[in-house]
C-alpha cells in the first residue's frame, strides 16, 4: 500500500474518531478497533520504509493522531460531563 493513500486513510478515521464518533455502531467500531490493532506492525513498517521525510512526517503524525484518538476512545475510563468538562479547562 501505498503510504500516502494510507496517511489520507488516517487522518480520515482520527476525525471520525473524534467528531462522528455516535454516527457510527459499536460494532463497527469494534471492528476498526481490531483491525488496527492487528495491523500496528505492517503500519509501522511501512512509514520506516518511507525514504522521503516529509512524507513520513505527515504518516508518523497521522499516525500518532490515529493512535491518541483510538487510544481515548478505547481505552480511557468513560468520564462523566462535569469531569470530561474540568478535563477541558
Amino acid at each position: 500500500m501505498e503510504l500516502r493513500i494510507l496517511t489520507k486513510q488516517m487522518m480520515l478515521m482520527t476525525n471520525l474518531l473524534r467528531n462522528y464518533v455516535k454516527a457510527i455502531s459499536p460494532e463497527c467500531w469494534k471492528q476498526f478497533n481490531a483491525a488496527l490493532l492487528s495491523q500496528i506492525k505492517t503500519i509501522e513498517e511501512l512509514i520506516q520504509k518511507e525514504e522521503g521525510p516529509l512524507r513520513k512526517e505527515k504518516a508518523q503524525k497521522a499516525f500518532k493522531n490515529l493512535t491518541a484518538a483510538r487510544h481515548l476512545h478505547f481505552e480511557r475510563p468513560k468520564l462523566t460531563q462535569l469531569e470530561e468538562i474540568k478535563l477541558l479547562i
